[in-house]
């Protein structure tokens, strides 16, 4: 009888060294700067509202983007936000107007629905050993209490988030929860789980290429129709939604951990001679009337961050309200059309350049 439970416990030993090594092996290979290239390289397009890639898989892909981006040996400047910043900012056009740091490579760190919270969680990625400056562009709804439920398991930090919301011990599911994003942030095959299967679906169905086009919106799209660029106010939606929710608790509360988290991150890149630069993210005056930022006071959103920017040691760039009343810069309220990006990028780009030049 022992020597049956002996032979059992050899078995389950076996079988549970040769998973961590399988895991280990798996978790060297995919992060290989080699590998890692070629993921990148070949990370599946995305067309929002389409269906047709889960917003997970689009997640997951800029962040392994990131990754992929923090391994290039060079001297940047960090363009970070929101998918305003992903649709907003072409490298190109940046680095052309970058006359006075002509070495500089611009970078495009933008993530989907990202908020200020998430600057310091994720700096090691957004700020790379070459990292000369950052530039961060805010949207109205960046400065909350909020989080973004689909970026969580990607982005979000278990340990950061305990600190600001400790675990009671009575709270049995938070724990195991806890427990669950540790080990999604450890590892990256449960941290990319939906972009790696999404990659063996892709080269099963022989189905992969290299990304077309790092933007999520065809060039040639055009604005919305007039019925959706009124001015007239529409309803709100409700609070529940986390998007309204976000908007209303930049707009309405002078001290939100978005607030808090800008200024902790401004601090750091001061104390490592890092410089940040902030400004707004273009949005289309349209999409001031619309049911998640109807009524919001972008005015005062923006006053606070001239103050923060001030207090911390940041650039400041004003709001470009005359760009945002153009509507064909605009395919929908937040995001930019192929014209548009051009001329904002060119515009910014000159902007930091002549900040980086002094």
């Amino acid at each position: 009888m022992r020597s049956s439970k002996a032979i059992v416990l050899i078995e389950v030993i076996c079988a549970s060294a040769l998973a961590l090594v399988t895991i280990v092996a798996i978790e060297s290979t995919l992060r290989s700067k080699p590998v890692l290239q070629w993921l990148d390289l070949h990370r599946p397009p995305y067309i929002p509202r389409s269906g047709l890639v889960d917003i997970r898989v689009h997640v997951e892909k800029q962040m392994l983007h990131l990754e992929a981006l923090a391994r290039e040996p060079e001297r940047r400047v960090s363009f970070v936000g929101s998918s305003s910043v992903v649709n907003g900012i072409d490298e190109y056009d940046v680095k052309v107007a970058l006359k006075a740091a002509p070495k500089l490579q611009p970078r495009n760190l933008g993530l989907t629905g990202m908020l200020s919270s998430e600057l310091s969680p994720l700096r090691s990625l957004l700020v790379s050993d070459g990292t000369v400056a950052v530039v961060y562009l805010y949207n109205g709804f960046s400065f909350s209490d909020v989080r973004n439920p689909d970026a969580i398991d990607a982005r979000g930090s278990a340990i950061d988030d305990l600190n600001h919301e400790p675990i009671a011990w009575w709270q049995i599911r938070r724990a195991a929860r806890f427990g669950e994003r540790l080990l999604s942030e450890r590892l990256w095959i449960r941290r990319y789980r939906n972009l790696i299967i999404s990659y063996v679906e892709r080269i099963l169905a022989s189905d992969i290429e290299p990304l077309r086009s790092p933007f999520d919106y065809s060039v040639d799209r055009p604005p919305p129709p007039m019925s959706e660029r009124t001015r007239v106010p529409r309803p709100p939606v409700s609070s529940e939604n986390w998007v309204r929710r976000a908007y209303i608790e930049s707009s309405e509360r002078d001290t939100t951990l978005g607030y808090s988290a800008l200024s902790s991150f401004c601090d750091d890149l001061k104390r490592n001679n890092v410089r940040l630069i902030i400004s707004a993210a273009p949005e289309a005056l349209f999409g001031r009337t619309n049911p998640y930022a109807v009524g919001i006071d972008f005015d005062a959103i923006d006053a606070r961050i001239e103050k923060i920017s001030k207090q911390c040691g940041a650039y400041y760039i004003g709001r470009d309200k005359v760009f945002e009343d153009d509507d064909a810069n605009f395919v929908d309220e937040v995001h930019l059309s192929a014209k548009g990006r051009e001329k904002y990028s060119k515009a910014i780009g000159a902007k930091v350049d002549e900040v980086l030049g002094r």
